[in-house]
């Protein structure tokens, strides 16, 4: 069953590149910034990734939920399997289904692809029948050929987790206007709520082509302002940046230098307070603590005075 809002979040692409492997601290910083989740990918194909167990537990001790993401290529027949067995593994609290051109491309037609998507879905939901389930793919459906009305259908998919990245737009609104016509696509394509919708923004660089030659682009601070402004006034349930590993200058980086701003800012962004972390102990008096110590020293043989009972 999933809980709306969704709250915030940001994409890890390579979980043990990050803070030199070490979960505490990239748990800590999730706290810092007030995300409600982790979501590191955990596979792609048929490939279950390990080493994630440390991270989940981490998470989880600090109060957090854990969605990881699975890329898929679609030329197996088992990869739901995996993934679901992997994810049940792990103990996550939701999964991700990054459904790009590989999906997409790996079967020749219409049909073949909805097949394959009620298969996939078939298998997840064999496993996970009740954890939730969100699909990362394409800001503009109508472009594409993912049958998104299969897995859109009740019981499937609880959210859309569209990659809405604005690449090559300069313009201070261009996240903005791009995330709004995505949104407004999935309610007229499919009749899919904003308040069931948590896009993936943008928070990195890269090449691009353009007029046949190569730039780079890159998001800016006011871009992802207006980007969270508009997932507000959208009514989206929450977003998930890309990516953590990109602004810590790691996998995807060109430069390879962090950017601290971006991180900044999307701990500014108001989704709702992070879970708090669960209760630690209960507090022991000192009367408790000096009767559990005499209790100790008489086993070693002390015989001077007792202290005060309770």
């Amino acid at each position: 069953m999933i809980e709306l809002p969704w709250g915030k979040s940001i994409a890890i692409w390579y979980a043990p590149e990050l803070y030199d492997g070490d979960v505490d601290t990239l748990v800590g910083e999730a706290v810092r910034l007030g995300l409600s989740k982790l979501c590191p990918k955990f596979g792609n194909g048929t490939s279950a990734w390990q080493g994630l167990e440390g991270l989940v537990g981490a998470a989880h001790s600090a109060g957090l939920e854990v969605w990881s993401w699975w890329y898929y290529y679609g030329n197996s027949p088992n990869e739901g399997a995996i993934s679901g067995d992997h994810a049940l593994a792990l103990g996550l609290d939701g999964v991700i289904l990054d459904i790009e051109a590989p999906w997409e491309e790996s079967s020749s037609n219409d049909a073949a692809r909805r097949a394959k998507a009620e298969r996939l879905m078939t298998q997840l939901r064999e496993r996970l029948p009740t954890t939730p389930i969100g699909i990362a793919s394409w800001w503009k459906p109508s472009y594409h050929t993912v049958p998104f009305e299969v897995f859109l259908q009740e019981g499937y998919c609880d959210l859309t987790m569209q990659q809405a990245y604005w690449i090559g737009r300069t313009d201070v609104s261009g996240g903005a206007s791009l995330l709004q016509e995505s949104v407004e696509e999935y309610s007229r394509l499919y009749d899919w709520p904003a308040e069931k919708s948590v896009p993936i923004l943008a928070a990195f660089g890269q090449n691009y082509n353009v007029a046949g030659r190569t730039a780079y682009w890159e998001a800016t601070v006011p871009q992802m302002d207006a980007a969270d402004a508009m997932a507000h006034d959208l009514g989206c349930s929450g977003e998930w940046w890309w990516s953590w590993n990109f602004m810590l200058g790691k996998a995807g980086s060109i430069d390879h230098e962090p950017r601290p701003a971006f991180f900044e800012a999307i701990g500014g962004y108001d989704w709702g307070a992070a879970p708090p972390p669960p209760p630690g102990p209960p507090e022991v008096t000192i009367g408790e603590w000096a009767r559990a110590v005499d209790a100790w020293a008489r086993t070693e043989g002390y015989t001077g005075p007792k202290p005060p009972s309770a």
